[in-house]
């Protein structure tokens, strides 16, 4: 963010992930603008920013583990199998009202991994606030085979994809 903008801050939206579309790409903007709106109303004269990323493997949504065995169950059924990341990205301009949206998904083809890797990974403590239960920008990466698409997605700010929403913005 620091490379997009002079100025920001960040804050913690007060919604939760409250979307149940079965479809991941709808889910990850509903979640993002639920983000968006819980802020809005903090901010006058402001673009907000706000974005869900969502981890889907076989029509099931992988969200944050919550204990060491979900942890251990998530990685195991994404180890050896490519997955999608889908990140919603949503601006609101509270000046005009006027919002834009998108959302960006990339492929990540886990390893085979051993039972050692995946008890190793777990007892690091990195799944629990993630989704789909890795920080592919930490020591999640040592589990990945191959991303097809783009990285910044993964971690979970698409930063191409928010460059080109936020060039609407300021060629008004």
């Amino acid at each position: 963010m620091k490379r997009l903008c002079k100025e920001f801050i960040c804050v913690n939206p007060s919604s939760e992930e409250i979307s149940t579309d079965p479809d991941p790409k709808i889910r990850a903007i509903e979640n993002a603008k639920s983000k968006v709106y819980s802020v809005s109303d903090y901010f006058n004269e402001s673009l907000i920013i706000g974005a869900d990323t969502i981890v889907h493997l076989e029509n099931r949504f992988l969200g944050k583990p919550e204990n060491h065995d979900k942890a251990k169950k998530m990685l195991c059924f994404l180890s050896g199998k490519t997955h999608q990341v889908f990140t919603g990205v949503v601006v609101l301009d509270t000046r005009t009202n006027v919002q834009l949206s998108d959302v960006e998904e990339t492929n990540v083809r886990f390893k085979n991994l051993s039972w050692d890797e995946i008890d190793n990974y777990v007892a690091s403590g990195e799944p629990f606030d993630k989704a789909g239960g890795y920080a592919i920008q930490g020591k999640g990466l040592a589990l990945i085979d191959e991303v097809n698409g783009s990285y910044s997605n993964v971690v979970g700010l698409p930063m191409k994809l928010l460059r080109k929403l936020l060039a609407h913005f300021m060629a008004v």
